[in-house]
């Protein structure tokens, strides 16, 4: 097997299902293989439908990137970290190249809530609350099928987060719309209000 050519996540799931620890961000030189946080298809069985992926490959410096699918055969474009010499967000593209394909661009209108704080994160009543609000705002079909959510952001952390379980229930994508302050306070008290209607 020649895991030097991309070919579909299942098919590197088999030829190399497991990450050497001493990879390099994840991503290891040598081999294509599904991203050490993306959803993996050995983990689960399939659903039927088709769920975004990612796997990556190191060549030198720069990582490369391509979106993918768990139940098909699917690629999207190769994505370089680094193209003359200026960083590139190429995680966060390949991971939006699957969303296009696994829910086609209307993923990309879903409303967007703040995200998570440490409170909801680590009190498991808190965290209910939410996961009722994400219910409410998104609904439980698309939450469960894997359909992600998308949270503003604070600070410099705009990474898309996969399997993200304490921020989507059914393990779906987190995907970052940005830090726009403005915007984010707003988003923060929508949500605060939804979670109390989400109690009754």
């Amino acid at each position: 097997m020649d895991n030097s050519q991309p070919h579909s996540a299942r098919w590197h799931a088999h030829a190399y299902p497991r990450i050497p620890p001493n990879q390099r961000f994840g991503c290891a030189e040598w081999a294509w293989h599904v991203g050490t946080t993306h959803p993996h298809p050995n983990f689960g069985p399939p659903t039927g439908s088709c769920r975004p992926t990612v796997i990556c490959r190191g060549l030198g410096t720069t990582l490369r990137f391509r979106g993918a699918c768990l139940n098909c055969d699917h690629l999207g474009p190769e994505r370089l970290s680094w193209i003359a010499g200026v960083h590139q967000d190429a995680e966060n593209h390949a991971v939006e190249d699957a969303h296009d394909h696994a829910f086609g661009p209307s993923w990309r209108s879903i409303p967007a809530v703040a995200a998570m704080t440490y409170e909801e994160g680590s009190d498991p009543k808190r965290r209910t609350v939410r996961h009722r609000m994400l219910e409410h705002v998104y609904g439980r079909d698309w939450l469960r099928r894997g359909g992600p959510i998308r949270t503003w952001r604070n600070g410099g952390g705009t990474r898309h987060v996969p399997n993200a379980r304490d921020r989507q229930p059914w393990g779906g994508y987190d995907l970052s719309a940005g830090t726009d302050p403005a915007l984010a306070p707003a988003a923060r008290a929508s949500v605060q209000v939804t979670a109390q209607d989400a109690l009754w």
